[in-house]
């Protein structure tokens, strides 16, 4: 009898080189400008911007892929279908627009 490994996990394994490899990059990246430059950088500096790293690798990623998609779409002559319009990115701002709403008892309703 084997003991079975939840897909899960196995996922999670799979995910764990790509999602590591931006702090990875931003703590080496601080340690050759602490040991190569004349400036020195903060160990709390450090640990800060490889935590940042992973959204605003996520961010750029998906503006990124937006950008492509929108360069794709002009070269066939498509039209992106009509957006609900969004203050901050991420569509943020409409998320808490939906969020504000449910509570008041008003689900679904588009801002």
């Amino acid at each position: 009898m084997t003991v079975q490994i939840p897909p899960g996990f196995i996922y999670l394994l799979n995910r764990l080189p790509r999602l590591l490899l931006t702090p990875i990059v931003v703590y080496v990246a601080a340690n050759f400008v602490n040991a190569w430059l004349p400036i020195q950088i903060a160990g709390s500096i450090i640990i800060l911007l490889s935590l940042l790293s992973l959204p605003a690798i996520f961010a750029g990623t998906i503006f990124y892929t937006d950008h492509i998609n929108a360069r794709r779409a002009a070269a066939l002559g498509a039209v992106f279908p009509q957006q609900i319009p969004n203050e901050w990115p991420g569509g943020l701002s409409t998320l808490k627009i939906f969020v504000e709403r449910f509570q008041m008892g008003i689900p679904g309703v588009c801002p």
